[in-house]
């Protein structure tokens, strides 16, 4: 499955379209 908006995206899974994973540290990276 896909991550949705606002939950921490490691990369074991993709956020879900068109969603993207950013943030302003590894362990705060959010899709977004």
């Amino acid at each position: 499955g896909c991550l949705k908006e606002g939950k921490w995206c490691p990369k074991s899974a993709p956020c879900c379209r068109p969603l993207v994973c950013k943030g302003p540290s590894i362990k705060q990276k959010k899709c977004t």
